[in-house]
């Protein structure tokens, strides 16, 4: 399916893929290492985990999720 064209800077207009990862900082450095960028930082559902989502390559966005009951 064609992905629909918007303007930089627009939030997600379909699903959001989400990743459980056991390590989210360094996923993190990982993507973008392999040119992927951040497009919203590291933020905490205090009692409950981490969250960011990321950039590919070919602009698609996706999110990652650690698991940690500390996260404040």
């Amino acid at each position: 399916m064609r992905r629909p064209v918007r303007a930089e800077g627009n939030g997600a207009n379909a699903y959001v893929c989400t990743m459980q990862v056991e390590d989210i900082d360094g996923i993190i450095k990982k993507i973008e290492r392999a040119g992927g960028t951040v497009a919203l930082s590291k933020f905490a559902f205090p009692g409950m985990a981490w969250q960011a989502y990321c950039k590919d390559t070919g602009g698609n966005i996706f999110g990652i999720h650690q698991q940690d009951k500390d996260a404040k």
